[in-house]
């Protein structure tokens, strides 16, 4: 089956990721029968060799390519693609109608496709493929998603206290969910989430750490990020929050640098990112100037990858964070190892 999963919401589309892992099989066989692929650097050796592969004590296999189609696209600044992609997106048309009945192809996009890209109208054909689109929530989707995740994790909750929290912390979706777990257990089963506890327990994000880590990140400073990182952790913050934090910072920072490179006027940008004071998109802006817009997407791409090994138990949060630092800051000096690609040989 062909999948294409595209939108800067990464956290569901994280979670569709590891819902399509579990149908692998058992977990023992699951990164045995996975392989991860970049996009950037793709041949169609590379694509058939993984997904005609017969999969290992399982009935299925996953392959997932990540910013395929972004490179089959009309790049930055409307930069051309090159007649070899042009050939490589005509072969791949053909080839996933050929897809093994025992293979998932996902395409796994953090930007949304053009509905005219052939790979978007082959995914939204029917019974060629599935589509599924991810974008960021906004209100009143945005407090029925809170809505909706608080009843299926057994949390009632007032109103009043889904308005707070989404206020509170915007759509960042990874965030909310961390939320709604600290407010589920603190109400527990039989009491009601009022807007009160929302304000005692549902920390505001801290803002001016994040910057500052992000900061020494952009001048490869490893040491001052990592100070910042588990000076947090020192705080008593749990290293998924502040890892939700960090990726929250990595897409304002990627669409800010996608809309100032457009030539975006300031008003026009707070109204795409969500954003409810000029100063903090002034910041925003003087930070994305630190990083290239390509150096942006690479490193959201990282932090999509950690999300799914965190989702699907192959690594902790916080050794997953101590290595995204070192390799951002370009350390290569022994560093704890981080499952970065589906492991098992096709």
């Amino acid at each position: 089956m062909y999948y294409l999963l595209h939108g800067p919401d990464t956290f569901s589309s994280a979670e569709e990721i590891a819902a399509l892992k579990r149908q692998v099989g058992a977990p023992e066989v699951v990164d045995l029968n996975t392989n991860t692929l970049d996009g950037r650097t793709l041949t169609m050796a590379d694509l058939s060799h993984a997904c005609d592969a017969l999969p290992f004590l399982s009935d299925r296999r996953l392959v997932i390519v990540e910013g395929l189609v972004a490179r089959l696209s009309t790049g930055e600044k409307g930069r051309a693609v090159s007649a070899s992609d042009k050939d490589l997106l005509t072969q791949i048309v053909a080839y996933i109608p050929k897809l093994p009945e025992t293979t998932d192809l996902v395409l796994l996009e953090s930007d949304l496709v053009a509905p005219k890209h052939p790979l978007y109208e082959l995914a939204a054909q029917k019974g060629a493929g599935r589509l599924k689109t991810f974008p960021l929530l906004r209100d009143p989707d945005l407090e029925r998603w809170i809505a909706e995740r608080a009843r299926a994790k057994g949390v009632k909750i007032d109103a009043q206290a889904v308005h707070e929290l989404a206020l509170s912390t915007g759509n960042d979706l990874r965030l909310l969910d961390n939320e709604l777990a600290k407010l589920a257990a603190y109400a527990g089963a039989e009491q009601r989430v009022r807007v009160e506890d929302v304000h005692r327990l549902v920390s505001a994000v801290r803002e001016e750490s994040i910057f500052e880590m992000v900061d020494a990140l952009g001048q490869r400073n490893g040491s001052a990020a990592m100070r910042l990182f588990h000076g947090l952790l020192g705080e008593g913050k749990e290293p998924l929050y502040v890892f939700s934090m960090i990726a929250r910072q990595f897409r304002l920072l990627l669409q800010a640098k996608s809309l100032a490179e457009q030539q975006a006027a300031l008003p026009q940008l707070m109204k795409e990112l969500g954003l409810r004071h000029e100063f903090v998109a002034t910041k925003l802006l003087a930070q994305a100037r630190n990083f290239s817009l390509g150096r942006l997407q690479g490193i959201y791409r990282e932090l999509q990858r950690i999300d799914v090994a965190i989702k699907t138990g192959r690594v902790e949060p916080e050794l997953a964070l101590d290595v995204f630092i070192t390799e951002v800051c370009g350390d290569e000096r022994a560093r704890p190892s981080v499952p970065r690609r589906g492991g098992g040989a096709p």
